[in-house]
């Protein structure tokens, strides 16, 4: 399954607050009612809805692609365990690039 990374964009707190909902009818009479445009549903939620897609991606260095790494630069040691040189790691396919001040 493929997604999408949003450099800067902090996660947010609830349903209420995130870029990817709208406010479909608010008023003394009937209950808040927020329309997700990542899920294409409505929830009633003010919190966090348990079946959001959204994933907080912590501070981090480099993110690769730890399957794409090169076998000719891995050792494996008798026990099957995979050792991987810095060379495979220096020379895999970066994801998402570090994030400034992280290396």
């Amino acid at each position: 399954m493929s997604g999408i990374y949003i450099p800067g964009m902090e996660m947010p707190k609830s349903c209420v607050e995130c870029r990817f909902g709208s406010i479909e009818s608010c008023n003394e009479t009937e209950p808040l009612i927020i329309r997700c445009i990542v899920l294409d549903n409505f929830t009633h939620e003010v919190d966090w809805h348990e079946v959001c897609p959204l994933i907080e991606v912590p501070d981090h260095g480099r993110l690769i692609d730890a399957d794409a790494l090169d076998m000719n630069y891995i050792h494996i040691r008798d026990d099957g365990m995979k050792i991987y040189t810095q060379r495979a790691i220096d020379n895999a396919p970066t994801i998402i690039p570090a994030e400034e001040g992280e290396t």
